[in-house]
């Protein structure tokens, strides 16, 4: 059995700074390993990454590169096995 799971921006209690997608790191069907990089976020004037909140497979990218998006969307989602 598999769950999915949403890859989300953290709360970073900046309420009125643009967030946009800059690069996806991997790939839709990489595995990844809880912790690893898989996207780089701007949020001005901030680049960060966003890690893999779990070990999984990439399935889904919500938000292309170079979109906005508001704080609480979903960027993607992580196929988790095992559930």
């Amino acid at each position: 059995m598999s769950e999915r799971v949403a890859i989300r921006l953290p709360d970073l209690d900046l309420p009125e700074t643009k967030h946009r997608v800059s690069l996806w790191l991997v790939p839709i069907g990489a595995r990844v390993t809880r912790g690893d990089r898989i996207l780089e976020i701007i949020a001005d004037p901030i680049t960060f990454d966003i890690s893999a909140p779990e070990d999984g497979r990439i399935v889904e990218k919500c938000v292309p590169e170079e979109t906005d998006f508001e704080p609480g969307d979903c960027l993607g989602y992580l196929l988790v096995d095992g559930f």
